[in-house]
């Protein structure tokens, strides 16, 4: 059995998709989408490209379809759900270091989240000054220093998701909630692919 499958929350991806699918397919790591409402083609081609995934309407947000999404995973027996976002921002071979740190860390470690800020020059200059304020706004609320609190690609335990988090910043919520219950985070160094 896979120690972790990947879940992607999608909106309005119809264009994307298919292409994103094939890539993930490569990895040979179970994978499944989460369609948060969309209005474009994006169910269509869900179906006519055979994607593995759930599909409801209307849009409920990112962290319902993360939420949801994990809950229909951990019934299947994953232990670890990696999501990621399907901006094309992240260099898929990473999931590859994030599946090697859990091979030496998943005792010591309750949440793997990339850092797309350790190369100052990957980023244009206003995305990195505004990840770098929020992410220290979010250590601040968090009692912990991150790098990079607006990271898509993130491994997380399976008892992450049963913490109560809002919908609209789940992300953030994620990370404050697991630092004040002293869960352990571990910061990956990750490309970061700009547009």
């Amino acid at each position: 059995m896979d120690k972790f499958a990947i879940l992607i929350p999608i909106h309005n991806e119809a264009e994307r998709i298919a292409v994103f699918n094939k890539q993930l397919q490569a990895l040979d790591i179970p994978y499944f989408f989460v369609d948060d409402g969309s209005t474009d083609d994006t169910v269509y081609r869900i179906y006519e490209h055979h994607i593995p995934c759930i599909s409801y309407f209307p849009q409920q947000g990112k962290g319902f379809a993360i939420q949801l999404g994990a809950h229909s995973l951990i019934k299947l027996d994953f232990d670890w759900i990696l999501t990621i976002d399907m901006d094309g921002y992240y260099n898929l071979a990473d999931i590859e270091k994030l599946d090697f740190l859990l091979l030496f860390h998943e005792q010591d470690t309750d949440i793997f989240i990339g850092n797309r800020l350790w190369n100052r020059y990957s980023m244009n200059w206003f995305h990195y000054c505004k990840n770098k304020i929020i992410s220290w706004w979010i250590s601040r609320k968090a009692g912990k220093k991150f790098a990079d609190v607006k990271c898509g690609l993130r491994l997380l335990n399976k008892k992450i998701f049963d913490l109560r988090c809002t919908n609209k910043k789940y992300e953030s919520d994620v990370l404050i909630q697991a630092s004040k219950l002293h869960y352990r985070i571990m910061e990956v160094p990750i490309d970061f692919i700009g547009k």
